[in-house]
């Protein structure tokens, strides 16, 4: 006589349809199932308590379970949590799919006709308004951006007063790596968390998590700006994933950052953006003015706001007065100079 094994049975269920039915058997809760789409369900404290007691009987008696969520498991309830990722019982595994193409044209500031003019070769360091000690460190900042530039390998960061040339020397690094056929991604930072709410709205055609990884993952990912985001704490959340990703992963990045906004950041941040082991801090100490792109124009345009006059001392890792040696030749000179 053949013994024949009675087939297990088991429940799928979807965990939004079953608190909206409002029906939890006891036989529901002591056989094997699938629970799908944790995360999915009403937000409300009955559905909360349900759920948590469904979880909690299956953990209790150690049921076979499998569960499925869209959340990140560090944003469940604490108490399921603390059940559903407990070593010995159960077993996590985040399924990860290779994020789609997502055409960020419109996001890349690098499309912007004035952003593509700037260029290393009309950066103009010998402006006559700068003084000798302004002119040699806007020189250094200059030759630190092209050995960047020729060949980018973890972070730079280049700070200082509104105006003082920051982001010419940014879009620079980006312009020249354009030029070699690769696609650096030259992003205003307030524009790109406008754009990042903007993909979570329901009709929007991109999906947030796809935009999002095309950004975090660039091979090259210049920052505009930064500081300048509003202070709230959706804003400060993705704006850390997003830099703390790119330092875990040492991916060359750029950042612009005011003087003035550095009072404003948070310290896990500051901490990623001056690690010495990854981050090459650099000052351009020189009064506000807008680079004339006419190479044939020696005055500067005066239409930019006044350096903040707060400053900040020597760079992280270096001492007062110290000057960091830097490859490359001197900035060119100008005709008539």
């Amino acid at each position: 006589m053949t013994n024949r094994t009675s087939p297990t049975p088991a429940s799928i269920l979807v965990t939004g349809d079953v608190l909206r039915e409002t029906r939890i058997y006891e036989g529901d809760r002591t056989q094997p199932f699938s629970r799908q789409a944790l995360g999915t369900q009403s937000s409300t404290a009955w559905a909360q308590e349900k759920l948590f007691q469904v979880i909690n009987h299956r953990y209790n008696a150690r049921l076979p379970t499998v569960v499925t969520t869209n959340l990140p498991v560090d944003r469940l309830d604490d108490r399921l949590r603390m059940r559903l990722t407990d070593p010995a019982l159960a077993r996590v595994y985040h399924v990860e799919a290779s994020a789609p193409a997502v055409d960020l044209g419109a996001l890349d500031a690098l499309d912007l006709a004035r952003v593509r003019e700037m260029t290393f070769e009309n950066f103009d360091t010998r402006l006559p308004h700068l003084t000798q000690e302004q002119r040699l460190n806007v020189e250094r900042a200059w030759r630190a951006s092209l050995n960047f530039a020729e060949a980018p390998e973890n972070w730079l960061v280049l700070e200082g007063g509104h105006g003082c040339g920051k982001t010419h020397l940014a879009a620079a690094i980006a312009n020249h790596r354009r030029a070699l056929g690769e696609k650096p991604l030259f992003l205003v930072v307030p524009d790109l968390l406008d754009f990042l709410r903007h993909t979570m709205e329901r009709d929007s055609r991109a999906s947030f998590f796809d935009v999002f990884e095309n950004i975090r993952s660039a091979p090259l990912l210049i920052l505009d700006d930064l500081g300048a985001q509003s202070d709230v704490g959706w804003v400060r959340d993705r704006l850390f994933q997003l830099i703390n990703h790119r330092y875990a992963a040492r991916l060359p990045t750029v950042f612009t950052i005011s003087t003035d906004a550095f009072d404003r950041m948070e310290e896990r941040l500051l901490s990623r953006l001056f690690d010495p082991n990854i981050s090459l801090e650099l000052p351009v100490n020189a009064p506000a003015y807008l680079v004339d792109l006419d190479p044939q124009s020696h005055a500067p345009n005066r239409g930019g706001r006044q350096q903040s006059s707060r400053t900040r001392g020597p760079a992280r890792g270096s001492r007062a007065g110290e000057t960091r040696p830097f490859r490359g030749s001197p900035p060119p000179e100008r005709d008539g100079r």
